[in-house]
């Protein structure tokens, strides 16, 4: 069973009572407060959030009413602008079940600012697979550079896609990381191209491709960094 709610407008609550809601989808906008009250088999969860400041609300309010059996969510936000958070919320822990996860960001920051990248795999030591897309906002600004993390291992990732990939040092920290920390990773797949679903002003990118020059780059810089023994990297 799957329930997809387009929108709320004047709401403030939700109480869901589905035997057999498997899957729920929102698209509200306003700061709508969740209340699971039984829905024993839900598994998959998507929440679609178009605004700045929405990063409080998927990982606050959202994130702490969503029951633990969860174990796949996609969640498309962007990542407060002005205040960004350089600590992974709490309520990530909620999420200790999740076998999938996929984040689309619409952004000017470093995805190494809006996560830390230690706690953004051990928050998820259940995680078979992790999806990013990155949007990027035209505006210049100054990274806030954090020390790079010791690796952690993380022994259940086996598959790893990033769109929106353009091999910035900042990136290639990130790739870097996960490729030291997952020891059963099979496929890690970096694309600059991905596909725009916050506004139809905004051009999608869907089959941009990196030269022949800069792929090779990127392959050095990767070569022999995984350390699982059946890792394959492909790059677009």
């Amino acid at each position: 069973m799957l329930v997809v709610i387009w929108e709320c407008a004047g709401g403030k609550e939700i109480d869901l009572h589905a035997a057999h809601l498997r899957m729920l989808e929102s698209k509200i906008n306003n700061n709508v407060r969740f209340f699971f009250s039984f829905v024993p088999v839900l598994e998959n969860v998507m929440v679609w959030r178009d605004f700045q400041h929405s990063y409080s609300y998927v990982f606050g309010d959202c994130a702490r009413d969503l029951p633990d059996r969860v174990k796949s969510l996609t969640l498309q936000f962007a990542p407060d602008q002005i205040y960004p958070s350089f600590e992974n919320p709490t309520e990530m822990q909620m999420f200790r079940n999740l076998r999938n996860l996929s984040l689309k960001l619409v952004t000017s920051l470093a995805i190494v600012e809006i996560f830390e990248l230690s706690r953004l795999l051990g928050d998820f030591p259940l995680l078979q697979s992790l999806s990013f897309v990155v949007i990027k906002l035209p505006v210049t600004r100054e990274i806030r550079r954090r020390r790079s993390p010791s690796p952690t291992r993380h022994t259940e990732l086996k598959q790893v896609t990033y769109g929106g990939f353009n091999g910035l040092d900042t990136e290639m920290e990130f790739v870097l990381y996960i490729l030291r920390c997952a020891v059963a990773l099979e496929q890690m797949f970096l694309s600059p191209g991905y596909k725009n679903d916050f506004s139809l002003e905004q051009e999608s990118a869907l089959n941009l491709s990196f030269n022949e020059e800069k792929r090779n780059l990127i392959q050095q810089q990767l070569h022999g960094q995984a350390i699982s023994g059946i890792t394959t990297v492909i790059i677009q």
